[in-house]
């Protein structure tokens, strides 16, 4: 990929961190746009985005892929050739009950790669490093699309935050989870 293929980069003028959300996938499971799904009058979208600029992010959103789609990694390489900061920190468009405390405390992690860790898998948020590009470019050339793979292949510190409810960390793919999570809440909405 060249930096003539991307719309527009990124340059950030001062030290404030980079979160990218990344929105482009298809949503098959869920039959609809799940970015755009709605709970107290919110879409997902202005949720999450509004999270990280409480927890001191200047956010970006990626919705088109600027290689074939391959699940988040195309994204993450997206979203690199949009910024030139040497770390970029991912969140996922349908994780709407993260919060902009635990946020902070994955940017407070030393190590250049950090995937949180939820009963026992690797996943958003994450921030890497521009570092691991080699590793991210290598796994989508050789068609391993997952983050756990790129976790594991990256060395990455596998964070499990100190009191943090799984629930902060679900995300939907589906109507039924959808459903589900919003009946407990007792704030299901038309959407």
């Amino acid at each position: 990929m060249t930096a003539r293929q991307a719309p527009f980069v990124h340059r950030s003028p001062t030290c404030q961190p980079v979160a990218f959300i990344l929105a482009g996938g298809k949503s098959l499971r869920m039959g609809r746009d799940k970015a755009l799904l709605k709970i107290d009058g919110r879409t997902l979208m202005q949720i999450i985005r509004a999270t990280a600029v409480a927890a001191g992010f200047q956010v970006r959103v990626v919705r088109r892929d600027q290689i074939t789609p391959c699940g988040p990694l195309s994204g993450v390489l997206t979203a690199f050739a949009r910024s030139c900061a040497p770390e970029l920190t991912f969140l996922s468009c349908d994780m709407p009950f993260v919060t902009a405390n635990l946020l902070r405390e994955l940017l407070q992690q030393r190590a250049k790669a950090v995937f949180v860790c939820s009963q026992g898998r690797a996943g958003f948020p994450f921030k890497i490093a521009r570092d691991f590009m080699p590793v991210l470019e290598k796994r989508i050339k050789e068609g391993k699309f997952s983050i756990q793979g790129l976790a594991a292949e990256s060395g990455a510190l596998r964070w499990q935050p100190k009191a943090v409810a799984h629930s902060e960390l679900s995300n939907f793919n589906t109507p039924e989870e959808w459903g589900l999570a919003m009946a407990r809440m007792g704030t299901l909405q038309d959407s």
